[in-house]
């Protein structure tokens, strides 16, 4: 039995995103999923460590208008996968009301 350690659901959101890392290039990656309070990405080339702080924005249409998201997060956990580089799991913070509303209301839709 798995056991769900998220703090809240998430919804499958399958867009390109920037990927921001100290010492690392910005790098162009997959979104798989969103939530409130953090998301998952692929196609990263590099394997990043638990707690890293990481940058990622994209542009998301919902409700009829375009958004531009851009948060911090923390990396949860890091696989690599066989076709597509790294998956990571990432857990916001600092994430302002806006984003957070916008993330709550996707997910509830």
């Amino acid at each position: 039995m798995t056991i769900e350690k998220r703090q809240s659901p998430r919804r499958e959101l399958k867009l390109q995103a920037t990927l921001s890392v100290d010492g690392m290039m910005p790098a162009k990656v997959r979104t798989m999923d969103i939530g409130k309070y953090g998301m998952s990405l692929i196609g990263i080339a590099k394997q990043l460590t638990v707690e890293q702080q990481v940058n990622v924005s994209f542009d998301m249409f919902f409700a009829g208008k375009l958004y531009h998201v851009a948060v911090s997060a923390r990396v949860s956990h890091c696989l690599h996968t066989a076709n597509d580089g790294y998956k990571v799991g990432l857990q916001f913070f600092n994430i302002n009301a806006e984003v957070a509303d916008l993330l709550a209301k996707y997910v509830d839709s």
